[in-house]
């Protein structure tokens, strides 16, 4: 192998480890942060009470300098369920429309059984006049 290959080679492998360590950086998970997911495990803990969760709060965020976004967690879980829910109520309305048509067409269909009953036995009595 030739200087230049060398060089070639050694600068070509610097540069794949600078673009899989930036690839790496930005797309890795960003681990210090403490959310609701974490907030709800150690809620398993420490039980419903404020006082248990300040100590847990003080290591977590004081000592091992995570990130407390716990309230942007539930902000984002609010917009998604009212989202969510939004689209269940228009869901329930359609629906509620949908039934009623249903409901006003047995009507119709339930009137349309009677008339023809009624045309029956008017047949019938006819047909008992001239048998």
């Amino acid at each position: 192998m030739s200087v230049g290959m060398i060089v070639g080679m050694t600068v070509l492998l610097i540069v794949v480890a600078i673009v899989a360590f930036v690839v790496g950086y930005v797309s890795m998970p960003d681990r210090k942060r403490f959310g609701l997911k974490e907030a709800e495990a150690a809620a398993q803990y420490v039980g419903n009470t404020p006082g248990a969760a300040r100590p847990v709060m003080g290591v977590v965020l004081g000592v091992l300098g995570y990130r407390d976004a716990v309230a942007e967690d539930v902000s984002a879980l609010v917009a998604a369920k009212a989202v969510e829910n939004a689209r269940a109520e228009a869901d329930i309305a359609a629906h509620q429309a949908q039934i009623e048509r249903l409901e006003q067409a047995s009507e119709e269909l339930a009137g349309e059984i009677a008339a023809n009953q009624a045309r029956v036995t008017g047949a019938e009595r006819v047909a008992a006049l001239f048998s």
